[in-house]
């Protein structure tokens, strides 16, 4: 179809990003926000690819809703209400969203030619007020003030997130305060000189929280003014400050963040530890969920001696599932290393946590392993490594992951190196999204 054309057509499934998905009779696909499988619409197209033959379009009509279908509760939420793009699945029951999530989870698996049970799915024991950390992109209202927000879908303009749903409550009071207080001060955002380009927000259960300011430049002039204000912010417990004059979207900081004032780092709990987090740092969005994911790894490999925790953080997973021997940790962030080495030393855990590139494989070294952890970024386990864990099949693994893709893709080396996969876990750890955690356990 034309840019700009309209048709009527039936939604068949929804996307990986929780858009419907209309397939023409051509085989064009077009992408369709806020409709579910089963809805007759009538859209519009409003972009093609250049690439492939799918193109994404706005809904003009729904002829009628699915059964499984919500009123988003976010008056935000979009299409449907708002702009904001962050909760894609909000217009889809929690009993919906479940089976959608373990259905993209069986379909990453049976595209490598496995077909292990999925043996249990964990729900998120709540659907709002979840999320311990916002990021913030900081922009002028089109009528004066100030917005704190994200990109809107497929575009650059910022849609507004006062109030969000999702976040921890006092988090989003966190940031309707600080919103008055950069009106208050006249504070510019950017793109005008000295602006102030991003704000992140971290939480926790307690009600104290970390504010991280991002601007164009090192010292701008509004900053210490700001920097005290802060401080009468109810559950703020500390602020600091970082620079990002980049042309890109990247929030965090190019170089270092200094400390304005009180503390750099809030105790999370994630299962028996409690994690120190920052605002630059990386963490699990959802603790509740976490420490459930925690506990499941403990129950599967206990008990045990020596265990490898590989991309390990802040030493979250290891520390959980508390060997009874040592356990080694690697990870290449240094800071995270430092941390974890500081938990590992309240909890008295024998515990050897070295800061080393996993795409170079294995540190050196390490005594043979009892059981092995993997949680790695969304790309999955890098080549060499993986290559390395499948030559050796030195012992059971236990692979936590955030994209069922690579994680398949990661099991299918395992097995074809003579692993089994014996078990397949998922977990809701970000209710009203596309993400969901999957746990795999593989045996030699």
């Amino acid at each position: 179809m034309a840019k700009g054309s309209e048709a009527v057509g039936v939604v068949s499934a929804l996307g990986a990003n929780g858009e419907g998905i209309v397939v023409e009779a051509n085989g064009f696909q077009v992408h369709l926000a806020g409709v579910l499988p089963g809805e007759e619409v009538r859209y519009r197209v409003t972009q093609r690819s250049q690439h492939s033959a799918q193109g994404w379009g706005e809904v003009r009509a729904v002829s009628q809703r699915s059964p499984a279908f919500v009123k988003p509760p976010c008056h935000h939420a979009a299409p449907l209400r708002g702009q904001c793009g962050g909760c894609p699945l909000m217009h889809l029951d929690a009993t919906a969203q479940a089976a959608w999530k373990a259905e993209q989870v069986g379909q990453a698996l049976q595209a490598q030619g496995l077909a292990p049970e999925l043996s249990q799915a964990h729900g998120a024991p709540q659907g709002l007020a979840y999320r311990n950390r916002c990021n913030y992109v900081v922009c002028r209202r089109p009528q004066g003030g100030v917005r704190l927000g994200s990109f809107a879908p497929r575009s650059h303009q910022v849609a507004d997130m006062d109030g969000c749903l999702v976040l921890l409550p006092h988090l989003a009071e966190v940031a309707r305060k600080l919103r008055s207080l950069l009106v208050e001060l006249a504070v510019p955002v950017a793109p005008e000189g000295e602006g102030l380009r991003y704000v992140t927000v971290v939480g926790n259960p307690a009600g104290e929280s970390l504010i991280e300011l991002i601007s164009s430049s090192a010292a701008p002039s509004w900053l210490p003014a700001l920097s005290d204000l802060l401080r009468s912010i109810s559950g703020v417990v500390g602020a600091s400050h970082g620079v990002n004059a980049s042309p890109g979207n990247s929030i965090r900081a190019e170089g270092p963040v200094a400390l304005l004032w009180g503390r750099e780092h809030i105790d999370l709990p994630l299962g028996r530890l409690v994690a120190p987090i920052r605002p630059s740092a990386f963490f699990q969005l959802n603790h509740a969920v976490a420490g459930a994911i925690y506990a499941r790894i403990a129950a599967l490999l206990q008990p045990m001696g020596c265990l490898w925790d590989l991309y390990c953080g802040v030493g979250s997973i290891g520390l959980n599932v508390a060997p009874q021997g040592h356990l080694f940790g690697a990870e290449a962030a240094p800071e995270a290393v430092a941390l974890a080495q500081a938990a590992a030393a309240r909890l008295g855990q024998p515990a050897t946590f070295v800061a080393c590139d996993l795409r170079q494989g294995l540190p050196q070294g390490w005594p043979t392993p009892d059981a092995i952890v993997v949680n790695p970024p969304r790309r999955g386990v890098d080549p060499a490594l993986l290559a390395e864990l499948a030559a050796a099949k030195a012992a059971p693994i236990v692979y936590m992951s955030c994209n069922p893709s690579t994680f398949a893709r990661d099991a299918r080396v395992l097995v074809d190196a003579g692993y089994r996969l014996s078990a397949v876990e998922i977990f809701d750890m970000l209710p009203q999204t596309g993400h969901v955690e999957v746990l795999g356990r593989l045996e030699v």
